[in-house]
C-alpha cells in the first residue's frame, strides 16, 4: 500500500514537471525538451527506485518528528523493500539499506535499549542525504528533478511547505538561542562546495516581549540583536542593499502572500565560515498569533547566492501554518 501511494505521488510528480513552467532562468537550464527527459532510461532507472526509496524516507522523517513511531517504522519497512526490489546488496554497515534494516530493528525493540527519537533522526538524516546526493547526479538531471516539489508537514509546530525533493531533509529540531526552535532543514548534499540550507524555525516571542500582539517591526528589532560576530563569525549587515540589486530578492519581498502573512521583514547579512569560507544569508520572519515569530532562513557561498535563491522563493510562498492563531 506504501509503494503504491509513492508510486502514485511520483507519477503526479512526472506529469507535473512534463505541464509546469517556472519561467525562472536562475535555476539550471537543461538542454533536455519535456519528450526526451520522460523517454529517458537513465531517468526511468533513477526514479524507479531511488526516488520512490526517497520519498518513504522523507515520510518516515516527517511521522518520526510527529512523534508516531509505528507509522514511521512503516514507511521504512517499505523503503527497504523498494532496496530489495532494486536488488540492492549490503556492502557494508554504511549502506542504506543495512542502515534502514538496522534502524527499524532498533525501533521496534521495545522491550530492550532500542534508540531515542532524535537519534534515529540522525540516521534518516545520514540515509536521506545519501539518496538525495545520488538523485542530483547527472543523469538525474531533468525538468522533473527540477521542478518538482514534494509537501513537508510537522504537525507539532503546525506548518506546511513545499521542498525540491532531490533536497535532503535533516528533521533533527534543537534550540536556537534563548526562545527560537529550529524545525528542519532542508540541503542539497551534492553541491558540497556550496552547502546551500534552507531552515525553518519557530521563535516564542513571548519571552521576550511581555505584551501581545508583537509588532514585526519589534520582531525585527529583536532579531537583529541576535545577528552579531559571535554567533557568524566575520558578521557583516547588508542593509537592505539586496532590495535594489536583486531581482529575485525583490519577487520574494513583493510575493503577494509571504508566510500566509502580510506582513515580513527580511534580513541580509555575510559572515565567514572556518571551513566553507565567505556565507551569505537572508532571513524572513513574520508574527502569527500576536506572539508567535516563523522565521526561514537561506544561507549559501556568496558567489553562489542567486542560483538558489529561486528555491527559496518557492518555498516562502508555499509555506502555511496549519494551527489557527490563538
Amino acid at each position: 500500500m506504501l509503494h503504491f501511494l509513492a508510486t502514485l505521488l511520483l507519477s503526479l510528480l512526472l506529469g507535473w514537471a512534463t505541464f509546469t513552467n517556472y519561467n525562472n532562468n536562475n535555476i539550471e537550464t537543461y538542454a533536455t525538451t519535456d519528450n526526451r527527459v520522460a523517454n529517458s532510461p537513465s531517468l526511468k532507472s533513477a526514479t524507479s527506485n531511488n526516488i520512490i526509496t526517497k520519498i518513504l524516507l522523507d515520510y518516515a522523517i516527517q511521522a518520526l518528528q510527529d512523534g508516531d513511531r509505528t507509522k514511521s517504522i512503516k514507511f521504512l519497512q517499505a523503503a527497504d523493500q523498494e532496496f530489495v526490489n532494486a536488488s540492492e546488496s549490503r556492502n557494508s554497515t554504511y549502506d542504506p539499506r543495512y542502515i534502514v534494516e538496522y534502524l527499524v530493528q532498533l525501533m521496534q525493540n521495545e522491550s530492550g535499549p532500542g534508540i531515542t527519537k532524535d537519534k534515529a533522526l540522525v540516521f534518516l538524516n545520514l540515509i536521506d542525504s545519501q539518496l538525495a546526493d545520488q538523485l542530483n547526479e547527472p543523469n538525474a538531471n531533468s525538468i522533473l528533478v527540477t521542478h518538482s516539489l514534494l509537501p513537508y508537514e510537522n504537525q507539532r509546530y503546525g506548518i506546511r511547505v513545499l521542498y525540491p525533493y532531490y533536497w535532503s531533509i535533516d528533521g533533527t529540531s534543537y534550540h536556537t538561542g534563548k526562545i527560537g526552535t529550529q524545525i528542519v532543514s532542508f540541503f542539497l548534499p551534492s553541491a558540497s562546495i556550496d552547502l546551500p540550507i534552507i531552515s525553518i524555525g519557530i521563535d516564542n516571542l513571548s519571552q521576550s516581549l511581555t505584551h501581545r500582539p508583537v509588532s514585526i517591526s519589534e520582531y525585527l528589532n529583536l532579531s537583529l540583536s541576535h545577528k552579531n560576530s559571535t554567533g557568524f563569525p566575520g558578521f557583516k549587515l547588508l542593509e537592505g542593499n539586496m532590495s535594489n540589486q536583486d531581482t529575485a530578492f525583490n519577487n520574494i519581498k513583493n510575493n503577494s502572500k509571504p508566510f500566509g502573512q502580510s506582513n515580513m521583514y527580511t534580513i541580509v547579512w555575510t559572515y565567514t565560515h572556518p571551513t566553507y569560507g565567505l556565507r551569505k544569508s537572508i532571513e524572513f520572519g513574520t508574527v502569527t498569533g500576536g506572539s508567535k515569530g516563523f522565521f526561514i532562513d537561506y544561507t549559501s557561498s556568496a558567489t553562489k547566492f542567486l542560483k538558489y535563491l529561486p528555491v527559496t522563493r518557492k518555498m516562502l510562498a508555499s509555506f502555511e501554518n496549519t494551527i489557527p492563531p490563538r
